[in-house]
C-alpha cells in the first residue's frame, strides 16, 4: 500500500514592493522644505495691492504705519519709482508708484497717466497718503534697490524663499513620477493637482495623503476609488481659473 503526498501550497505573495524608509524620509524633507518656504513667504513676502486698497485702509483707521522705498530725496525734483509696504492686519502688502516732483508745479498734486502701469503721484508721498488719514501717519523711508527678488505664488519674496518654492516643488513631481503608486487619485490626477495654481495647498496635500507609509504594501495600478486624470484636469482647470481671476 503507497501513500502519496501532496507538496505545500505556496502562500499568495504580495502584489508589489515594500514601500522603503527613504520614501518616508524624504517626503518629511519635502513638508519641512514646504513649511520653511510658506514661514519665509509670510515673514519675508509681500503681496501686491492697489494704491486705492492703500487709501481705504488708512481712511478706515486699519494702517497707520507705512514704509516708503526708493523715494525721491528731500528738496530733489526728477522721476522715480517708489515703493509703499505696510501691513492690512497680519497680510503685508506693497504697491508700486511713480513719484513725480516738477521744479516749478506745487507738491501735492496727482498726476493723470492712465497710460502708466504704476499709480502716478505729483509731490510727497507721504502728502499724499495723509489726505485719506483721520490722523497723523507713521512713515518710514528707506532705499531699498535689491534685485533678488522672486515672484512665487502672486507674492514677492527673497530669492532664498522663491528657490525653495521652486526646488520643492521639482522634487514632489520627482517622487510623484519615480515613488510608489499614489493613494486616493492616479499618479496624472496628483501630477494635476500639483502644478495647478493650487499647489501651494495640493503638494502638502500629496505629501501627507497621497504617499504610502514606509512597510506598506504598493497596490497594483487601479481606478477603482481613485481620482482620475481627465477629472482631476477638468477639476484644477476651473479652480485655477477662478484662483488667477482673483489674483488678477
Amino acid at each position: 500500500m503507497s501513500t502519496t503526498s501532496s507538496a505545500p501550497t505556496a502562500s499568495a505573495r504580495p502584489t508589489g514592493w515594500t514601500v522603503p524608509r527613504s520614501v518616508a524620509w524624504f517626503r518629511y524633507a519635502l513638508l519641512a522644505l514646504c513649511a520653511t518656504v510658506g514661514i519665509g513667504m509670510l515673514a519675508f513676502g509681500t503681496r501686491p495691492a492697489d494704491f486705492n486698497e492703500l487709501g481705504r485702509a488708512i481712511n478706515a483707521g486699519r494702517v497707520t504705519q507705512v514704509v516708503i522705498a526708493n523715494a525721491l530725496p528731500e528738496n530733489a525734483t526728477g522721476t522715480a519709482s517708489a515703493e509703499i509696504r505696510w501691513h492690512d492686519g497680519f497680510l503685508p502688502r506693497f504697491t508700486t508708484v511713480r513719484q513725480e516732483i516738477p521744479g516749478d508745479e506745487p507738491a501735492g498734486q496727482v498726476a493723470i497717466n492712465t497710460t502708466s502701469p504704476s499709480y502716478p503721484i505729483t509731490g510727497r508721498i507721504e502728502d499724499r497718503l495723509q489726505e485719506y488719514a483721520g490722523q497723523p501717519l507713521d512713515v518710514t523711508h528707506i532705499q531699498d534697490y535689491r534685485n533678488t527678488t522672486w515672484w512665487l505664488y502672486g507674492w514677492k519674496v527673497p530669492a532664498w524663499v522663491g528657490i525653495g518654492g521652486l526646488l520643492g516643488a521639482l522634487l514632489t513631481l520627482g517622487l510623484l513620477v519615480s515613488g510608489p503608486q499614489t493613494l486616493r487619485a492616479t499618479r496624472w490626477a496628483w501630477f494635476w493637482a500639483i502644478s495647478s495654481p493650487l499647489s501651494p495647498v495640493t503638494i502638502p496635500l500629496f505629501l501627507l495623503f497621497g504617499v504610502p507609509r514606509t512597510g506598506a504594501i504598493e497596490q497594483p495600478y487601479t481606478k477603482a476609488g481613485r481620482l482620475t486624470g481627465g477629472w482631476s484636469f477638468l477639476l484644477f482647470c476651473v479652480l485655477g481659473a477662478s484662483i488667477v481671476q482673483n489674483l488678477l
